[in-house]
């Protein structure tokens, strides 16, 4: 029994040793990342100190216009598909070959041939 409790305790004590080392471990990450954080901010505002507004301005402006053009080639190119898609769609339901067409007026010329040999056109 009081093998068994040492055991439990030992146990107890490994499973404490790891969170402890993980609760260490979170706090180091917390303060990378704090710091990589405030790296970040550093140099932003140093690329903010080099650059005046009036650069800032046309650097935003190309970024505006390719991110606009990037949309407007997404949307010509989902109405082109679903225009293609459409036509498709048309030439599956409607499309008639030229051995059909000749087949009907074939047929349609041997009953009014058949029609006028009966009135004695022919």
């Amino acid at each position: 029994m009081i093998l068994r409790q040492a055991a439990s305790i030992v146990a107890v004590d490994e499973k404490l040793a790891q969170h402890t080392a993980l609760e260490k471990e979170l706090k180091e990450l917390k303060v990378g990342l704090k710091q990589t954080e405030k790296k970040k901010d550093e140099l932003i505002e140093a690329a903010r100190s080099q650059i005046s507004d009036l650069e800032a301005k046309a650097l935003i402006e190309v970024r505006f216009k390719q991110e606009l053009e990037q949309d407007y080639i997404a949307y010509i190119r989902t109405i082109t598909n679903e225009l293609v898609k459409a036509v498709e769609n048309l030439h599956n339901k409607y499309a008639v070959t030229v051995k059909e067409i000749e087949s009907e007026r074939d047929k349609g010329a041997a009953l009014l041939d058949g029609f006028m040999k009966e009135l004695g056109y022919e």
